[in-house]
Parts: C-alpha cells; structure tokens; sequence
C-alpha cells in the first residue's frame, strides 16, 4: 500500500475506497488556438487542449 503525504483533506492510503474530498491527482490543463468551428481563422487552423496529470504523491515529494 502506497503511503500518501499529509495534504489537508487528502486520504491517507492510495488505496483506500473511502469517500474523500479531494482526488489523488493533479490535473493542469491548457488551451492554444482558435476554437471557433463556425469562423476558422486560414491563418492558423489549430485548436490544442493539452492536459498534464500528476499524482499528488509524486508531485509533492521533496528530496
């Protein structure tokens, strides 16, 4: 069993089923481009949705 750090509002254990607050994972989402699928800008036809997900374990570890 994977021991969590102390985070207000975190569970203890990762692998613990109990109802909680909050999630295990960080989740860091951005956008660039136009999103209009009715006026699609022909100098730049892009849209990216990008999403960076990191467990809170993993993330707030310090050495």
């Amino acid at each position: 069993m994977i021991q969590s750090p102390i985070v207000e509002g975190y569970r203890t254990t990762m692998n613990n089923m109990a109802p909680v607050l909050y999630s295990d994972y960080l989740v860091f989402v951005d956008e660039s481009g136009d999103h209009s699928l009715t006026s699609i800008d022909e100098q730049y036809p892009v849209f990216v949705l990008c999403f960076c997900i990191v467990r809170k374990d993993l993330y707030f570890v310090s050495d």
